[in-house]
Parts: structure tokens; C-alpha cells; sequence
């Protein structure tokens, strides 16, 4: 860091939502106990009228003072606009804010504290509490399993203090500024979904570390931000899931948990055909589809990993980072159970 005593902070939100979140959020943020900080807004609406107009937002922005203000015009994806964020910042941390998150006074300090300290830690995530419920939490640590299956965990560890998570919700994700750069920012592939996992995984794989911070607080509301209908959201999560995989799994990996996943999608979407869940299904196999059309792009991404890579992924699931666990497989068991209780009775076998 350039200032090790002061850092500087660029705050890059991402303005895709409502005019009153966005200022919900900068009204927040206006409030933050720290002197040496920048404002990015990146404004994704349409007719960029997120950040223009009357109302009480600009009298926040003027609290603030040093705010830069982008138009894209164009929902561009949520990689591609941080990323502009990023290369506008003169801060030697990045801390990346949704537009409907809203900050407390003290969440900055922290994870300021921790980066000066900790050279070992590259991206770090606040407890992100329910808005609703100003005391539940909302998006504790977040982990991924060998199927590349996103979870959300609150150990008593990480109830006590700072504690190893897989990767950091976007919601509020702080990251230096050099290694942000080294790791080649947030891939553009990844337009609503999985950005952050894949940035951790290669953060991992290069041998920094991504922590959870629970005594940086934020707030954010239970929903999805996009608003996008579900098939919407579930092609996003499907590709970037199968991009996950490709770009920083090992060989043996890609043998062991990949192809069995590409297997079970396409079992789901045949039996959302057959349900006649049409979206669902065409969701499904847009996003295979897509996957392969794009394997040259996710090939030459996977060359630049492998440049980066320090640690194996199988290190990643013995130290529990990646959670080892067969979820089709107990899905079966479960189908399975149901059809011999039904043959019997109706009475289920039970598996412990």
C-alpha cells in the first residue's frame, strides 16, 4: 500500500437498481468514519437517471466530496461495471458496495485494520445483515462445494472473530488494489453470478487469502437485485457455476466433480422437459449450451490460472474451504428412498 499509516478507499458502487436504494446507500455511506476515501458510482441505468435529478441524493454525494459519477447507459453486467470502477480508483483498497446495501458508520475501520495487518489476505467480506432484521444475519461466510454449489455459513468461529471464508459476497467485498489487478479483476464472462467465487478462487489458488470480517457491519435487503425473472437467474447461475469449474479446477478435478455435474444438469433439464417446466428447462440448456460454445474463451482463461496457481484445489477441499459433500448423489438417495418406501407402504428408508 502506498499509504501503509492511511490507506486510500475507492467505494465503487454498482447503480442498477432503484433511484432510493442507490440513495438509501450513498446516505449511508455519507456517514463513514474514515477521512481518506473516494466515491465511484457506476451508473448502469438506461437513461442514467439513477444518479441525476432532484431529491436528496445529491446533498449526500456533496457530503462525500470526492465522488466520480460514470454512465454506461447499457446494463453491462455486474463484472464489467465494477471493473470500470476499478480502473477509474486511485484507492489502494477496492471496496465493492451493492446499491442497495447500506454501510454502518464503523464498517470500514476494520477491514482497513486487517489488510494493514495481514499481508497474507487479499479480499475481505463484512457480515452482511438482514435490512429487515437489523440483527440477523443475512450473508455470513460464503462457501462453495466440489459441484461448485454456492452456501452461505455462520460458524461459532466466525460469530468470535475473523475467520477463513471461500469467497466474498459482492454485497460488500473489500480487495487490494494490486492483487485485484494481478488476478486480472472480475471476468466479463460472468455477467450476473459467481463473479466473486471465480476472483476467490484465483486468490486462493495463488496462495493470498479472503477472510470474513464479522465487526464490519452492512445491511441488505433479502431479494435478488437484478429482479430478473427465475429462469433468468437460473441460466446466469448455471453458466457461471459450469465457468467456475472449467476455469480453476485441476484435471483430476474437472474428471471427478465437473463431468458428473454436466451430467446431472442435463438429467434436470430432460425432466423439466417431460414436466413440461419449458423455461426452466431451455434455462437449463442455454447454459450448457452456451458453456461449450464458449470453451475456447474459458480455455485460455484456464492457461492464465494455471500461470497464477500456487496451491491445488484439492488442498482448497482438505482444508474445508471447498465443502466436500455429494449433494445429487444424497438427492438420489432421497428420490430413491421415496420410490422403496412407496413399493413398501409408504414408509421411507432413512440414511443417517
Amino acid at each position: 500500500m502506498s499509504n501503509l499509516e492511511n490507506p486510500k478507499v475507492s467505494i465503487i458502487v454498482l447503480g442498477h437498481g432503484s433511484r432510493a436504494e442507490l440513495s438509501r446507500c450513498i446516505k449511508s455511506l455519507a456517514e463513514t468514519e474514515y477521512s481518506n476515501l473516494e466515491l465511484i458510482i457506476v451508473d448502469q441505468s438506461r437513461d442514467g437517471g439513477l444518479t441525476t435529478g432532484a431529491g436528496e441524493l445529491p446533498k449526500y454525494l456533496q457530503k462525500l466530496g470526492n465522488v466520480l459519477v460514470v454512465h454506461t447507459h447499457k446494463n453491462m453486467g455486474v463484472s464489467f461495471g465494477r471493473n470500470l470502477g476499478a480502473m477509474l480508483a486511485e484507492g489502494d483498497i477496492l471496496c465493492f458496495i451493492d446499491s442497495d446495501t447500506e454501510v454502518t458508520s464503523n464498517w470500514l475501520a476494520p477491514i482497513v485494520e486487517l489488510l494493514k495487518a495481514r499481508e497474507d489476505v487479499a479480499i475481505c467480506q463484512s457480515m452482511i445483515l438482514d435490512s429487515q432484521d437489523g440483527s440477523k444475519p443475512l450473508i455470513p461466510q460464503c462457501f462453495i462445494d466440489v459441484y461448485g454449489g454456492a452456501h452461505t455459513l455462520l460458524s461459532t468461529r466466525g460469530l468470535g472473530g475473523v475467520s477463513e471464508a471461500f469467497y466474498a459476497s459482492g454485497a460488500s467485498l473489500a480487495v487490494r488494489r494490486e492483487v485485484f489487478k494481478r488476478l486480472g479483476m472480475f471476468d466479463p464472462y460472468f455477467f450476473y453470478g459467481y463473479e466473486e467465487a471465480d476472483l476467490a478462487f484465483r486468490a486462493w489458488l495463488t496462495g493470498y487469502s479472503v477472510v470474513f470480517v464479522p465487526s464490519s457491519r452492512v445491511r441488505h435487503p433479502p431479494k435478488n437485485v437484478l429482479r430478473r425473472p427465475h429462469y433468468d437467474r437460473l441460466y446466469y447461475l448455471t453458466r457461471g457455476r459450469l465457468a467456475l469449474l472449467i476455469k480453476n479446477y485441476g484435471s483430476a478435478s474437472i474428471l471427478r466433480y465437473f463431468i458428473p455435474l454436466v451430467l446431472f444438469m442435463t438429467a434436470v433439464a430432460l425432466h423439466d422437459l417431460l414436466r413440461r417446466r419449458l423455461q426452466l428447462a431451455m434455462a437449463r440448456i442455454k447454459a450448457l449450451v452456451d458453456t461449450f460454445m464458449n470453451l475456447k474463451y474459458l480455455f485460455q482463461q484456464r492457461s492464465l490460472v494455471s500461470k497464477l496457481r500456487r496451491v491445488g484445489d484439492s488442498d482448497l477441499v482438505e482444508r474445508g474451504l471447498i465443502i466436500k459433500h455429494n449433494p445429487y448423489l444424497n438427492r438420489l438417495r432421497h428420490a430413491l428412498s421415496k420410490y422403496l418406501g412407496g413399493l413398501r407402504g409408504g414408509h421411507h428408508i432413512v440414511h443417517n
